[in-house]
């Protein structure tokens, strides 16, 4: 269903990352985890984004990479106020599993947190107990989108944890950081995790890493139905 989104504000919130908040249209609704395609002024084409809040937030934000492309330079143009075309929601496959007694295990790759984001989120508000353990990779401390929002709430509900991992850290970084480095694996995953083989996992981020992630998850002996995932391509 199309909807026109008005823009209240614009934040860098990372490195060459931006979040958009929108006004939400009255009787909008969507499920944690799903997207929504933009049209933005004065641009042909349209991209996806998934949606960074929750359902009980009052506002629809959408975070980027800020590429240099035709379509993210008119969007970081815009003036609050400004008016964008948006049409959804999409994606019922990517959403919370019902069964809260089954953990749950994120795997987000850089900007791949926003669809995580808005489920750890909706399942902090809503008081679900539920076992969430996060696993967030980016290059360097810089690039953590979102990173104060996803403190708050690890620090807000014990059913969740995070596991923070840098895979190119500056040297400066490096003797500072006290969380992971390198890539998300096997051997991580077992670390952090008393089992692997259990959870119903949701990996999100570059083409590449979902999946590399989902063919380790599937050799080490997880049922592909419990493996969903979602991929961010070309931004």
């Amino acid at each position: 269903m199309p909807y026109s989104l008005k823009l209240k504000d614009k934040k860098e919130i990372a490195r060459d990352t931006m979040a958009f908040y929108f006004e939400k249209p009255r009787g909008f609704a969507f499920a944690a985890g799903q997207s929504m395609r933009l049209s933005c002024p004065g641009v042909s084409e349209n991209k996806t984004f998934s949606i960074s809040s929750a359902p009980h937030e009052e506002e629809l934000v959408f975070a980027m990479r800020m590429r240099d492309s035709l379509f993210k330079k008119a969007l970081a143009n815009l003036k609050p106020g400004a008016v964008v075309e948006a049409d959804g929601p999409f994606g019922e496959r990517f959403v919370l599993h019902r069964d809260t007694i089954l953990p749950a295990v994120f795997i987000a790759g850089g900007i791949g947190i926003t669809p995580l984001l808005s489920m750890l989120s909706h399942i902090a508000e809503n008081d679900i107990p539920r076992t969430v353990t996060l696993f967030y990779s980016n290059r360097r401390k810089d690039d953590i989108a979102f990173l104060g929002t996803l403190k708050f709430l690890v620090a807000r509900d014990k059913c969740f944890k995070m596991v923070l991992t840098l895979t190119k850290p500056a040297e400066s970084e490096r003797q500072l950081w006290s969380d992971e480095t390198g890539y998300i694996n096997k051997d991580m995953l077992e670390r952090h995790l008393n089992d692997i083989i259990t959870p119903m996992y949701y990996i999100s981020g570059p083409p590449e890493m979902v999946v590399g992630m989902s063919h380790t998850l599937e050799k080490a002996g997880v049922h592909l139905e419990r493996i969903l995932t979602k991929k961010f391509s070309g931004y």
